[in-house]
């Protein structure tokens, strides 16, 4: 870390003992955030606690890192060394209280919620951290590029825990798929632009004694990824949402 001239330092130390947070401190001086936190380390202690979790592989995981692989995204913002994860949800209000509700208990660390409204009037909201340790978290369980995670996205492993499997199938169906009911039909399907990750899931399914077959859209749009769309069979989607019970099926009552 690069020596502070005298000025500088006694300006940051007062700041820090006047409660003036890190950002606003960022703001005021441009030094690397790295150098303000240690001080205010030094000055008034450590101002978070790292998050604390145990990989254990259970239906929580399950769901945890589900939701992540539907709806997640990362960027490493290295000006600031700062590690941001953050989760994307539509006009869902109650869903967000439940993922915010689910992550914050099991990191035993609080995630920031934004709401924003669009020049369109669309309402969206996200949930981010960040915290290197909750950055890394994911990775545990997943492979991708984090510049391309929609459709880079897999599961590094498929030796895994009956438990674990019914929590993914539920986050990520909360997050990218879509349940119907329609004209007497129930309906059941995950979107997804990894392939890999739609083959995972039919396997999971198969495991579980659920039919469920996969097509693939094409999207012709330069950039534009195909979608692999996973249909379970349409006598079995109750099967499903026993098995799963996912968010989404207390639309139904469920």
């Amino acid at each position: 870390m690069k020596r502070l001239n005298p000025n500088t330092k006694r300006d940051l130390i007062s700041d820090i003992k006047n409660n003036m947070s890190i950002n606003s401190i960022l703001d005021k001086t441009g030094l690397a955030k790295s150098t303000i936190y240690y001080y205010f380390k030094k000055i008034k202690g450590k101002k978070y606690e790292n998050p604390k979790y145990n990989i254990l592989f259970s239906e929580k995981e399950g769901e945890i890192v589900g939701i992540f692989a539907g709806d997640g995204s990362q960027y490493h913002y290295r000006p600031n060394g700062n590690y941001y994860t953050t989760i994307h949800f539509g006009d869902v209000e109650g869903y967000v209280s439940h993922v915010k509700n689910l992550y914050d208990s099991f990191f035993e660390k609080p995630w920031n919620k934004w709401k924003e409204v669009t020049k369109e009037g669309l309402t969206k909201y996200r949930l981010r951290d960040s915290n290197k340790e909750i950055f890394n978290f994911f990775s545990n369980y997943l492979e991708y590029n984090s510049k391309s995670k929609h459709n880079t996205c897999k599961l590094k492993n498929l030796v895994l825990n009956k438990q674990f499997k019914i929590g993914f199938l539920r986050g990520f169906f909360d997050t990218d798929g879509c349940l119907s009911n329609s004209s007497n039909r129930l309906r059941a399907f995950y979107y997804t632009t990894s392939e890999n990750l739609a083959n995972q899931m039919k396997l999971f399914l198969e495991e579980a004694d659920i039919s469920s077959t996969i097509w693939c859209r094409k999207r012709g749009k330069q950039n534009w990824k195909d979608i692999f769309i996973l249909r379970i069979k349409e006598s079995e989607v109750n099967k499903f949402l026993n098995l799963v019970k996912p968010f989404k099926s207390k639309k139904l009552g469920r």
